[in-house]
């Protein structure tokens, strides 16, 4: 058999068998490691979005009325209450949400206070209000602060 390249037609031997199985097991479980590693990265990711975008929407809700009230703006620790000629505007903290004259506006919130600034420039009367919430989910928060300086005059 010089020449001749011997031929097994056996197939594969039960150790070979056990080693390939026990490859296959060890590179599902580090697979199965990377998967679950980043489902829990995009849930996070995703609660810190959310979270940031709740302040956006509540901020700017705020800032849309505040800005151009021409009526009375009051703070009483919960409820933001800001009087214009086209009618009353709330939004109240209750539990952890804010909601917007009864309607739902964000969740998550831990924390929201308003501030009424009045300063006096040289005769110049500028009023502004600060608004501040802190919103928490999964372990994650996010606090947004804002300054809001009055286009009008305003009594508080």
């Amino acid at each position: 058999m010089t020449g001749r390249v011997a031929r097994d037609k056996r197939g594969m031997s039960l150790i070979e068998l056990v080693v390939a199985f026990a490859l296959l097991a060890i590179v599902s479980l580090i697979m199965l490691g990377l998967m679950v590693a980043s489902g829990n990265l995009y849930r996070r990711v995703s609660d810190d979005i959310s979270l940031q975008l709740q302040s956006q929407i509540v901020m700017a809700q705020i800032r849309e009325y505040v800005v151009d009230a021409n009526g009375t703006i009051a703070f009483d620790g919960a409820a933001l209450t800001i009087r214009n000629s086209d009618g009353d505007h709330i939004f109240t903290k209750t539990g952890d949400t804010i909601t917007y004259n009864g309607d739902l506006l964000a969740s998550h919130v831990e924390s929201f206070d308003v501030e009424l600034t009045d300063k006096t420039d040289v005769g110049a009367f500028l009023k502004s209000v600060t608004v501040s919430a802190t919103f928490a989910r999964g372990g994650d928060t996010y606090s947004a602060r804002q300054v809001i300086a009055l286009r009008n005059e305003n009594v508080t």
